[in-house]
């Protein structure tokens, strides 16, 4: 049987999320980014929701999130391809007639449904994806660099941001109180490090590898 486009329109409503009801198989809607910027260089990641297969399968997707054109196409691709493997749930469409690139996330629904978390789950992804990975694409077409931050320090730029956006909504006594004590734990760490021994490393001397990113 799958879902309607109404089922999932009450799923948007309870995330408290604005969108359009473009007709019974599409709804659309835009989420505001930290660092992505579209081809205009606007800060919004315009998304469509899309059914078919009589709602028995699931399309979410950004249209002309990206624009490859120009000398270094190849370069863009191969960062897509890399991205795809370091993450979960994103996949990139292209369109060689017009360089159009879309990120786009779609599973089947079959007889199943789609809850409220899932959807929360692919919109979450799909953002959070295209913004901690918009500067690696962005420098793959513009210069032709295939580069990508190493694990750590990416997990690292996440807790960092979490922190900020924490500390941001936080009271003013509860802010400094939570500085202080960071600051403090912060000290006591690096006292404790320096009377420690030092771990051995691995002994091709290659950072161990992770796996691919949670969202």
């Amino acid at each position: 049987m799958g879902i309607t486009i109404d089922d999932v329109a009450k799923q948007m409503e309870a995330l408290e999320l604005k969108f359009k009801k473009r007709d019974e198989e599409h709804l659309v809607f835009a989420m505001r980014m930290k660092r992505y910027r579209d081809p205009d260089g606007d800060d919004g990641l315009g998304l469509v929701i899309r059914l078919s297969e009589n709602g028995g399968y699931f399309e979410l997707f950004a249209p002309q999130a990206f624009k490859a054109v120009g000398p270094h196409v190849d370069a863009f691709l191969k960062a897509c391809a890399m991205m795809q493997w370091r993450t979960k749930l994103i996949q990139f469409e292209y369109d060689a007639s017009d360089g159009e690139i879309r990120p786009i996330i779609e599973f089947p629904i079959e007889d199943g449904t789609l809850t409220q978390k899932q959807l929360s789950r692919c919109i979450g992804g799909i953002c959070q994806l295209v913004d901690d990975y918009y500067e690696p694409l962005k420098r793959a077409l513009g210069e032709g660099v295939v580069e990508f931050p190493e694990r750590g320090q990416e997990m690292g730029r996440m807790v960092s941001d979490a922190m900020q956006e924490m500390v941001a909504g936080l009271l003013p006594e509860a802010r400094d109180a939570l500085m202080r004590w960071l600051t403090e734990g912060a000290a006591a760490t690096g006292a404790a490090g320096a009377s420690a021994p030092a771990a051995p490393g691995p002994a091709s001397g290659e950072p161990p590898s992770t796996p691919p990113t949670e969202l």
